[in-house]
């Protein structure tokens, strides 16, 4: 049976691995029902609790098969989470019709945590609306959801103003130990602990990519025990976290759901040569194409077009290492004026740059970079 962990100072316990309900199995086009009550039958009887959707996760289909999945169970024996979208948000009445709709989906009376879904930059302004937790309160007092909580991929600055907003119950963010080291999970986490906000942990293995790293990277992990798959070393990195409720992960075949109820059965913290090893072998992640930027901000002096060129750079490292789609969508929301594509290529601050950065290449790569995803 999977490790579970006190939920606060509650008679809630919550397994250490979840349920990810994003990747159900699909059969032409559709989730594969069957298939899909088969995990979850298994993972209810290896004692795993916790199972996250949202509205949108699979074309509203995931909510679906989770109220057909969970038909044999009594409605205490799981807690089930799903997300509101910023769309629904236009009006307190919109909401209500929003969680009806999802309530009805999973056949269930109640959520027991129901989170406001991809709080970032863009979304921030709809979230915030007064009338969001006005709601919120409402549907705890009316019985719907028992707890509050968002999922974010935003930037630290804007969850620190996020979390310091509502006394939020949980908060969902990627977290693994590539994103730990070279993004910003870990100050993430830092300040959700600080806060006394529960995490749960969403992306353990980077979208899949951290399943298998590289051919070298895995020789190194095998070589320390080759019975453990190379996944188990990062949901046991996340999963020993102190501030870690939950990690989920998407499981849609029969061996990764038995894999990782090994794991989170008396999860073991990585040792000090697992730890050490494990980063050798994520470093071989990194492309070699970021920019040493140091943020000294000495390119901003002289700059025609008054560039935040600093930001850029972090921007395009952000990117170089994750190659996530986030990194230029935030581009694309800043003033026309002060996207790369409006560097003139003046020069100036390369000259200015301690560091060597060819600053003009970097930003002609950016706005080619964001004219490519258009």
């Amino acid at each position: 049976m999977v490790d579970k962990k006190q939920y606060k100072d509650t008679q809630l316990h919550i397994s250490k691995l979840g349920f990810g309900c994003m990747r159900f199995p699909v059969k032409d086009g559709y989730v594969d029902i069957d298939k899909t009550c088969d995990l979850i039958a298994h993972a209810m009887q290896s004692g795993i609790n916790y199972y996250d959707s949202g509205y949108f996760y699979q074309g509203g289909q995931s909510e679906k098969a989770m109220g057909q999945a969970f038909k044999p169970f009594k409605r205490s024996e799981y807690i089930i989470t799903t997300k509101l979208p910023n769309f629904a948000c236009s009006s307190e009445a919109e909401i209500y019709n929003t969680i009806d709709e999802q309530l009805k989906r999973c056949q269930t009376d109640y959520f027991d945590f129901y989170l406001l879904h991809n709080v970032n930059e863009r979304s921030l302004a709809q979230f915030s609306r007064p009338y969001v937790v006005k709601a919120l309160e409402k549907l705890k007092q009316d019985g719907k959801i028992r707890g509050t909580g968002f999922s974010s991929h935003a930037n630290v600055d804007t969850l620190k103003w996020f979390a310091d907003y509502y006394d939020w119950d949980i908060a969902q963010i990627q977290l693994n130990r590539f994103d730990w080291q070279y993004l910003d999970s870990q100050g993430q986490y830092e300040e959700l602990t600080k806060r006394g906000i529960p995490v749960v942990v969403m992306e353990p293995l980077r979208g899949g990519r951290l399943a298998s790293i590289s051919e070298e990277g895995d020789k190194m992990l095998k070589s320390l025990d080759p019975d453990k798959s190379i996944a188990s070393y990062s949901f046991r990195f996340a999963g020993a976290l102190p501030n870690v409720s939950v990690v989920l992960s998407g499981m849609n075949e029969m061996f990764q759901l038995e894999d990782n109820v090994k794991t989170f059965t008396n999860l073991k913290p990585l040792s000090g040569v697992e730890l050490e090893t494990f980063d050798r072998a994520l470093d071989a992640l990194l492309s070699g194409n970021e920019a040493p930027c140091t943020k000294c901000e000495y390119c901003l002096e002289g700059c025609p077009m008054q560039l935040d060129i600093p930001g850029l750079i972090d921007r395009y490292n952000s990117y170089m290492v994750s190659r996530h789609f986030m990194e230029m969508t935030r581009i694309s929301w800043m003033p026309e004026d002060k996207q790369p594509k409006s560097c003139s290529a003046c020069g100036q601050c390369a000259e200015a740059c301690p560091q060597n950065i060819d600053i003009p290449a970097i930003m002609e790569k950016l706005a080619n970079s964001m004219q490519r995803r258009r």
